[in-house]
C-alpha cells in the first residue's frame, strides 16, 4: 500500500476466527483487506478514517476496530518499510 501513499493492513488469523469468520482465514483476510483498501482509496478522503473507528465489509459481516500504528517491522532503509504505517484490525 505504501506505493499508493497509504498504510499497510494487518490482521491475525486468531482475530478473524474470534470475529466469527468461517472458512479460510486467508480468504477472509483478502476480502477484508480488499474492501477496506478500496474504501480508503476510493470513498474515504485522506485523513477521514480515524484510528479506533470500526469497519465491516457488509451489514452482516463481523465488525473490527481498526487502529493505526507505525511500521516497526522493517528498518527505514528496507524496501518493505512503509512510512505511512499500518492499520491493524482488532476486535471491537
Amino acid at each position: 500500500m505504501h506505493t499508493l501513499g497509504a498504510a499497510d493492513l494487518i490482521v491475525s488469523p486468531a482475530i478473524l476466527q474470534l470475529a466469527g469468520n468461517i472458512g479460510s482465514p486467508t480468504a477472509a483476510a483478502i476480502d477484508l483487506f480488499r474492501t477496506f483498501a478500496l474504501y480508503l482509496l476510493a470513498e474515504c478522503g485522506p485523513g477521514k478514517f480515524v484510528s479506533g473507528h470500526t469497519f465491516s465489509t457488509s451489514r452482516d459481516a463481523p465488525r473490527y476496530r481498526v487502529v493505526w500504528e507505525p511500521c516497526t517491522r522493517y528498518a527505514q532503509d528496507n524496501l518493505f518499510f512503509n512510512p505511512f504505517g499500518r492499520w491493524r484490525f482488532t476486535l471491537p
